[in-house]
């Protein structure tokens, strides 16, 4: 019997996490930005945190700055923070969106927004 999306945590969640919550994170802007620090090699890190089930992404601003992304999925949901300040002030922002980019090409082997990423990423 296959899991109800609902009931779905942890890596089953990000593995059958439907493709489209990307553009419930933010504004098309952010989309768009964030899309492009991924193509741009900006996801310098994704790690597992097996005690929380979360996954950690390590997304670089394009100057000098890291940020630390979170990402979870709860009751078929994605849940999402990050450490930067339009973060803060908003809930969304480009970080979340590169981190959420490379998790979806790891784990379900999906590229985003059409784009092929190198095999070396």
């Amino acid at each position: 019997m296959a899991a109800n999306i609902n009931t779905l945590e942890g890596l089953e969640g990000f593995e059958r996490l439907d493709i489209g919550e990307l553009y419930y994170v933010g504004s098309r802007q952010f989309v768009e930005r964030g899309l492009s620090f991924y193509r741009n090699f900006a996801v310098e890190g994704l790690a597992w945190d097996g005690t929380s089930k979360c996954l950690m992404a390590t997304v670089a601003d394009g100057f000098s700055t890291s940020y630390d992304v979170s990402l979870q999925v709860r009751k078929g949901r994605l849940e999402h923070s990050c450490e930067c300040s339009v973060w803060a002030s908003s809930t969304g922002c480009t970080h979340v969106i590169a981190g959420m980019a490379a998790v979806f090409l790891a784990v379900q082997g999906k590229s985003m927004g059409g784009h092929e990423m190198p095999s070396d990423y």
